[in-house]
């Protein structure tokens, strides 16, 4: 049987306009759809309250116009545990040229939003958005938390990256699991390697980071994060 999805109630303040005057829309779950720049949008929520409160993004994975995991109810899901989350759909191409500009986008809409406290940010992120956060954090410093899931090899991307591990400052949680493997995901990669070089890369550099390879899901581990699920949010939430 297939495990459910966390459920979380409407947290969204009302606030309709988004930061500098842009258009934002309600939706009936409680997340905002805003317009970070001219041409990305992203999934906001803010939880109850006057703030401010501490940042979250989420960078989803998929490629081209498939997005994989939950940017909605990632973004529903920090704002219950307190935070401003923000979820930025990035620009629908297979290639990964500008997928960084468009999480710096998010990144900056959210800490200038009025009420984000720009001096806590966390930063998490799913497959192709693993690999993005942590691109993200060799580039700011100013992350407290970081959480990494299954993060994708792109192409050797993920490796040649690695050697920037010093610049992460952010205390960092990798998630995989144990069958995230080419025999049992789609994509063909070895997620639980890469989680493990991302973590020891990080250690290596002198920072903070603690693997946890999780149970097997089903048939597919990759899968585990597509959807948020108590398998694995619940140690994200004691993370964050």
């Amino acid at each position: 049987m297939r495990p459910s999805r966390i459920l979380f109630p409407a947290l969204i303040t009302a606030c309709t306009q988004a930061p500098g005057g842009d258009d934002s829309a309600s939706n009936p779950d409680g997340s905002q759809w805003v317009e970070i720049n001219s041409d990305r949008q992203a999934y906001l929520c803010l939880p109850q309250g006057s703030g401010p409160f501490p940042v979250a993004i989420y960078n989803h994975g998929g490629l081209g116009d498939a997005v994989g995991g939950d940017p909605e109810g990632t973004c529903l899901a920090l704002a219950d545990l307190g935070y401003l989350g923000l979820s930025t759909l990035r620009r629908e191409t297979v290639a990964i040229d500008g997928h960084s500009e468009d999480v710096e986008a998010g990144i900056n809409y959210a800490l200038s939003h009025p009420l984000a406290d720009s001096d806590q940010l966390a930063i998490l992120g799913f497959s192709r958005g693993g690999y993005l956060s942590f691109m993200a954090l060799t580039e700011q410093p100013e992350a407290d938390l970081a959480v990494i899931m299954a993060p994708a090899p792109v192409h050797g991307l993920l490796e040649e990256a690695l050697p920037d591990a010093h610049k992460v400052e952010a205390r960092t949680l990798v998630l995989v699991a144990e069958n995230d493997l080419p025999e049992f995901n789609n994509e063909g990669q070895d997620h639980v390697a890469s989680a493990a070089a991302v973590n020891d890369a990080i250690n290596a550099a002198g920072g903070q980071s603690v693997l946890k390879i999780l149970d097997a899901f089903e048939d597919n581990g990759h899968d585990l994060f597509q959807e948020v699920r108590d398998e694995y949010w619940s140690l994200v939430a004691d993370f964050l």
